[in-house]
């Protein structure tokens, strides 16, 4: 595929998809975003190709290729889906061959943290970077680790982060592994803070007078801050990108985040912690998607939606 081409562009998240298209290798000026609930269905493959096929129908485009996130576990054959704690629906599903049929036209899946991560090192505030981690906090918990413009994948799903232990208090949310870091400082534990206190959860980190909430929310940043300095000293980076919805938020205390992940990755005195926030958002996997789907396109046979063995090495 050549950069003449139109791709789609699905960002699965949590809590909503959202919806762009990238033509002659630029991001299209419309935008979606439709709620993740139209997923959480009998057919969710289905409700993918009618809110797919609606989006590029409403706008007048047809696609060429289509680029989708997934928030969760993919196998290393970049089509099924292991382990989506919040869309539990697309588990064990072949997301990529059977949209493929459906839609007929290539679809080719990814996790969310690494779109996100590239976008930033093409178009954003990583550009340029040699070696990026990305820590996103979001309805989940996601991470990635760029380095001399390869992906770091460990044996197929490096770097779920959300997914590690953090406490031991044996704390579940529906969906998640008891006591794992999304129970603690993820989107979702803020959801549950928000019911817990009756505040707008969009509106958390500006109450005042609520001292207990203040204290649930000044661990919610310590936990976060935990996850990013073991991230940190187990990876080296140079540069870390800190990003996701909810450092978006109204009032999140940013620099106190900044400087507990500073106190707790002890790096030698002569090395210096660079973080950066993301700027690019979600509009981030647009950025990625035209050298995604070249990279991907190189790598994939015409009539098989499979990695070949030895990619991800």
């Amino acid at each position: 595929m050549g950069s003449r081409q139109t791709i789609l562009v699905a960002d699965i998240g949590g809590t909503a998809m959202k919806l762009g298209a990238v033509i002659h290798g630029l991001p299209a000026p419309y935008s979606e975003r439709v709620s993740s609930e139209h997923l959480r269905c009998d057919d969710p493959l289905g409700a993918l190709q009618t809110i797919l096929e609606g989006f590029a129908s409403d706008n007048g485009f047809a696609f060429d290729a289509v680029v989708m996130t997934i928030p969760g576990f993919l196998d290393r054959d970049f089509d099924h889906v292991l382990h989506a704690a919040n869309i539990p629906q697309l588990n064990g599903l072949a997301v990529a061959s059977r949209l493929t049929d459906q839609l007929g036209v290539p679809v080719f899946l990814e996790r969310d943290a690494v779109l996100l991560l590239r976008g930033e090192c093409e178009q954003g505030v990583a550009k340029g970077c040699q070696s990026v981690l990305g820590l996103f906090f979001g309805t989940g918990v996601g991470a990635a680790l760029v380095d001399q413009g390869h992906v770091f994948r460990g044996d197929g799903w490096a770097l779920e982060i959300g997914h590690m232990p953090i406490h031991g208090n044996a704390e579940p949310l529906d969906g998640l592994k008891a006591d794992s870091l999304e129970v603690y400082a993820s989107g979702r534990r803020l959801n549950q803070l928000a019911e817990t206190y009756g505040v707008p959860v969009d509106a958390l980190f500006e109450q005042e007078g609520l001292p207990a909430l203040n204290a649930d929310l000044a661990t919610f940043v310590r936990d976060q801050a935990f996850a990013s300095a073991s991230s940190i000293l187990m990876l080296c980076p140079q540069t870390v990108v800190l990003g996701g919805g909810v450092l978006d938020m109204r009032g999140y205390p940013r620099e106190a985040l900044v400087t507990q992940i500073r106190e707790r990755a002890s790096l030698p005195p002569h090395r210096t912690l660079d973080i950066r926030f993301a700027t690019r958002g979600w509009r981030a996997v647009l950025d990625a998607a035209p050298s995604f789907v070249a990279e991907r396109t190189a790598y994939l046979k015409p009539t098989r939606m499979r990695m070949p063995e030895g990619y991800l090495s």
